[in-house]
């Protein structure tokens, strides 16, 4: 059952050192949601963004998109999974330029969807030392050296419901990814280029 998404825009704005300067109420809002409550405005604000991205592959993407808006101005959008083991949430970025090299953030929730619990996104429980690849971005898990495919699916095909304790995520982004947010930064006008 898909669920209607309300009006909350999960926004935040960084300057031109990728330092976090502002959360909205429902940035804020959504992290004491869901476990986070040490994200405060007061623990947030100064630090720099790249505290909070998990793995080198996002940060690159991220910078790819970012230079991208502040080298042309056009806003650029990517949607994006932010799942939690008991739902599915389907999202979407914008990244806008705040004027000067600063950017503007939001995360809109598009379609959200209960889901059975997936152990494997909980974040409070007891990992193995060998670790998973999981793309930021979609959320889908690499198998078999190249195939990514749903969490759920990578559970069943990996047999982790027999494991002990689960394997730590490896945070990546994936080659669907990777060409998506390319092809969109490629894409997006550009004056003067």
């Amino acid at each position: 059952m898909t669920e209607t998404p309300g009006s909350a825009v999960y926004d935040y704005a960084i300057d031109a050192d990728n330092a976090i300067v502002s959360l909205g109420e429902d940035w804020l809002r959504f992290a004491r949601e869901n476990g986070a409550p040490e994200l405060s405005r007061e623990s947030v604000i100064g630090h720099s963004l790249w505290e909070y991205v998990a793995g080198d592959a996002t940060r690159e993407l991220y910078e790819l998109i970012f230079r991208r808006v502040r080298r042309h101005g056009h806003a650029l959008s990517l949607p994006f999974r932010c799942d939690s083991p008991d739902r599915f949430r389907f999202m979407q970025l914008a990244v806008e330029s705040g004027g000067g090299r600063e950017l503007r953030l939001r995360g809109r929730l598009l379609r959200e969807q209960k889901r059975p619990f997936l152990k494997l996104l909980d974040r409070l429980v007891v990992r193995s030392s060998e670790p998973v690849a999981i793309c930021s971005v979609c959320l889908r898990v690499k198998i078999l050296g190249t195939t990514w495919v749903e969490a759920e699916e990578a559970v069943e095909r990996l047999d982790l419901f027999a494991s002990p304790a689960l394997p730590p995520l490896d945070y990546r982004v994936c080659s669907d990814c990777v060409a998506l947010a390319r092809s969109l930064s490629a894409d997006s006008p550009a004056s003067g280029a």
